[in-house]
This record gives structure tokens, sequence and C-alpha cells, in this order.
């Protein structure tokens, strides 16, 4: 996995319901989305991307409204969970304290080839 395209989180106390995904050293001014599963895996490349993917099982998508992201001239970019509704393929479900939940950035990746890039990934064990 490309470690320019890293991810990191602030809290992990379900209770204060402040979690925030923040991913670096992406290009500035592209588009991504966060994924996130309760199941984390070697990294595997993915077909049509320069990235690999390191989440395994159900993978919850975050592209509902207010949660396409968009990085700043930094190359950052954040989105801020919601605790009481991570997402799932069933739809969203509450965190509980003891949980496991991975997440990574999947965003464009622009250049002579334009294609898309994971982050790394991040594993938040929630209390």
């Amino acid at each position: 996995m490309d470690t320019a395209h890293r991810i990191g989180v602030s809290s992990d106390v379900v209770s204060t319901n402040r979690l925030s995904l923040v991913g670096a050293g992406i290009r500035p001014n592209v588009f991504g989305i966060a994924v996130g599963s309760q199941s984390f895996g070697p990294p595997v490349p993915v077909a049509g991307t320069q990235g690999s993917i390191c989440l395994t099982g159900a993978l919850g998508r975050y592209d509902g409204p207010g949660q396409i992201l968009n990085s700043d001239a930094a190359g950052i970019m954040a989105l801020d969970l919601d605790l009481g509704a991570l997402e799932t393929p069933a739809g969203p479900v509450p965190a509980q304290a003891g949980q496991s939940w991975s997440f990574q950035i999947w965003h464009r990746h622009p250049g002579s080839t334009p294609t898309s890039r994971f982050t790394t990934g991040v594993t938040v064990l929630l209390r």
C-alpha cells in the first residue's frame, strides 16, 4: 500500500460520538468516499485502481448526502462519522464499545491516466 496516502482517526470513545476520519497525502481538489468494515485483512490490489484495499467482508460506503469528500489545497480529506449510524450494506448500525471497525478513503487520482487510489487502512477498537 502507498503510505503517502494515509488515514487517521480522532476519538475512539463511543459515548462521545466524535470519531473523525482524516486522510492525508491526497492530491488537492479531488473527490473521495470513505469505506468501512468490521473486517481487516492483507492489502489486495483492486483492478482499475492504483491501490489496494485492506478491508474485507461487507463494506459500508459513505457516499450519501454530506458524506462525499473533497480534498483541500493541502491534500487532506476529513469526515465526521456518526457512531450511532455506521454504514453497512444492510443500512446504518449503531457502534458498540468493544467493536473493531476499519476504514479507508477511496479517492480520485488524476494524472496522465486518471484512476483512483486508496489510503492506507486504519482499525479502531471502540471503547
